[in-house]
């Protein structure tokens, strides 16, 4: 039942409107440079915090296994459906004009 209504196509609707509203407000604070800063972080961050989320994750992989489960697989299938996601959201992005300020808080 919840697979015939939490497709990728669902949540590009849900989720599309709500990135375009993050883009804009990501916009809108570097074109204000005098009080803010954003950037991207780099690889070498990147691997910062992973490495610090390394005993979060050996918890929970834990935690699975105690309850029956791969954790591994688990994982594994999200970073599947994520990489989905975000591509899904790449092109309605570039398939779509932005939303409103208005369309966004719907």
């Amino acid at each position: 039942m919840i697979d015939d209504h939490c497709t990728n196509e669902w949540a590009l609707q849900r989720c599309g409107p709500w990135a375009d509203f993050e883009r804009a407000g990501v916009a809108k604070l570097q074109a204000d440079t005098a009080d803010h800063e954003v950037y991207t972080i780099s690889d070498a961050q990147l691997a910062e915090w992973k490495q610090a989320a390394e005993p979060v994750v050996k918890a929970w992989g834990d935690s699975v296994r105690k309850g029956g489960g791969d954790p591994d697989a688990i994982l594994k299938d999200l970073e599947g459906d994520a990489r989905q996601v975000q591509f899904g959201l790449l092109i309605a992005s570039l398939t779509r004009p932005a939303s409103t300020d208005a369309d966004a808080s719907q």
